[in-house]
């Protein structure tokens, strides 16, 4: 596959793949480069001028009445143009995070603009992904003499201690 990256490309020459199934947050992205610029590139179908991806950006940047765009035009026929569509909206979709990282990341910059996450997102992750506290009738372990730790599996409330013994009730 031919690949040709041009840093100024008319967005008025760019069209959206007509059978994309994704839809974004235009708003959220024009917000994005508001903040901090156009960065990356849109992928385009150098035959037809489709976008297949970046459709999103394109449509941000025009909002931003933003002229020329970097693209990469990939020679590629039209069923590999969509394939190479549906892939990265679906690798986009598999992909998760670390929470913990994530609230460490938002938290370090304390000025979230551009980021696409506001102070409430970041209170619901920090409420997330900060362990509950053990139920008053968890009872406590003498610990003293044991080496071994624990991990409650529900709850993730970790102690070292000898486990109890089971009672069947």
């Amino acid at each position: 596959m031919k690949q040709t990256y041009r840093a100024k490309f008319p967005a008025a020459d760019l069209t959206p793949h007509p059978d994309n199934p994704r839809r974004g947050d235009v708003s959220t992205i024009a917000d994005s480069i508001d903040a901090l610029g156009f960065y990356g590139a849109v992928l385009v179908q150098a035959s037809t001028k489709r976008i297949i991806a970046g459709e999103h950006r394109w449509l941000a940047a025009q909002e931003n009445e933003q002229k020329n765009l970097p693209v990469l035009l990939l020679d590629v026929d039209d069923d590999t143009a969509m394939r190479i569509m549906l892939a990265d909206n679906r690798t986009s979709d598999r992909s998760t995070y670390d929470d913990q990282v994530l609230v460490d990341v938002l938290s370090s910059l304390g000025d979230l603009s551009g980021t696409g996450y506001s102070d409430r997102d970041l209170a619901a992750l920090l409420s997330s992904t900060v362990p509950p506290l053990p139920p008053e009738d968890f009872g406590l372990v003498d610990v003293a003499d044991v080496e071994t730790a624990y991990k409650c599996p529900s709850c993730s409330f970790e102690w070292s201690g000898r486990p109890r013994p089971v009672v069947d009730s």
